[in-house]
């Protein structure tokens, strides 16, 4: 019976490792490369040609009150750290958005 247990277990090691190897050496998986340039403005805004300029305006200002509304949140004692990841992604956003 131990010589089985041990047989086992040798088998078992033997195989993982043979395994990560295989992986290891197996997977040549290409390199994902991030969004383009083009991509990211695309994803930022739309086209604001024959948009009147009242409505940019106010769209401006809004952008303004919602990254205030963000900074006071950032500095409640009780944010949690996704919580207060996702909030400095929308606020980058927001700030992206106003720069163009």
């Amino acid at each position: 019976m131990q010589k089985f247990s041990m047989t086992l277990f040798a088998f078992l090691m033997a195989s993982s490792l043979y395994s990560g190897h295989l992986s290891a050496k197996g997977d040549k998986k290409e390199k994902q490369l991030g969004p383009a340039r083009t991509e990211h403005s695309a994803y930022f805004s739309e086209n604001r040609q024959g948009i009147p300029p009242e409505k940019l305006r106010e769209a401006d200002q809004l952008r303004l009150q919602t990254i205030s509304s963000i900074q006071n949140l950032m500095t409640a004692p009780n944010m949690q750290g996704p919580r207060k990841f996702e909030l400095y992604l929308r606020m980058g956003e927001l700030y992206a958005e106003r720069a163009e």
